[in-house]
């Protein structure tokens, strides 16, 4: 009883949480970032008919996400969005100094919505839910935006690797997969392999026919490529 308890505790913690934050919605699920670019924008909308929130937005690191070295800024840092009001974040690049000019590099672009307190705990204090939606964002060497990446998406290579497959992605930019089959079945991890890199899925199904999708510029799914391996 105490352990059901304790989860049907935990089902009403997280619907509270996505009540809270329910009515404000981020205008993008990544940016990508051209070196040719001054600045970009990010819309906030708060749909929501009774409640008030404040925003907090930052750029961070993509490993280890600290704020060290970040050559983006993100504006403003802190603002209150009313409701039924559309916000913009603008997100400039300070510096491209350090940046690699032959490969796409990745940051995270944090948007925290803090919403109203919500109720009042034991002790009197407001107890307050935030969260932190997170979005990719990605810079983009100017040399590298009149390329078709739909070509560019069919260039991943697979390989086998014991019960796994190593993914080979020979291309300057980073490639996040919707999904990737062998024999049709699924692989259940979440992958994205950096530019010139490759990276292992430990465990995949066997067969040697593999196919995938990849997360586009806009959020979209691109059209199945097909390998044998």
């Amino acid at each position: 009883m105490k352990r059901a308890a304790i989860f049907i505790c935990g089902l009403l913690g997280l619907c509270f949480i996505f009540q809270a934050t329910a009515g404000v919605t981020v205008g993008a699920t990544r940016v990508v970032f051209s070196s040719d670019m001054k600045e970009t924008s990010l819309s906030v909308n708060n749909t929501g008919i009774d409640s008030v929130f404040l925003v907090r937005s930052w750029v961070s690191n993509f490993e280890d996400e600290s704020k060290a070295s970040i050559p983006f800024i993100a504006t403003p840092p802190l603002f209150r969005i009313e409701k039924n009001q559309n916000s913009i974040i603008r997100i400039a690049l300070k510096s491209a100094a350090g940046l690699p000019q032959d490969r796409e590099s990745i940051y995270w672009m944090n948007v925290l919505v803090i919403p109203p307190s919500q109720k009042k705990s034991d002790e009197g204090g407001s107890l307050q839910f935030s969260v932190n939606n997170r979005l990719k964002l990605i810079y983009r060497p100017a040399a590298l935006n009149n390329q078709d990446l739909k070509d560019i998406y069919s260039k991943v290579k697979f390989s086998r690797s014991g019960e796994g497959l190593t993914v080979t992605n020979p291309t300057p930019y980073y490639v996040s997969f919707g999904k990737i089959t062998v024999n049709n079945s699924p692989v259940t991890e979440s992958v994205m392999v950096p530019p010139l890199a490759s990276t292992k899925i430990k465990k995949a199904p066997m067969g040697n026919d593999v196919s995938w999708t990849v997360i586009d510029d806009y959020g979209g799914i691109s059209k199945l490529s097909h390998a044998k391996i």
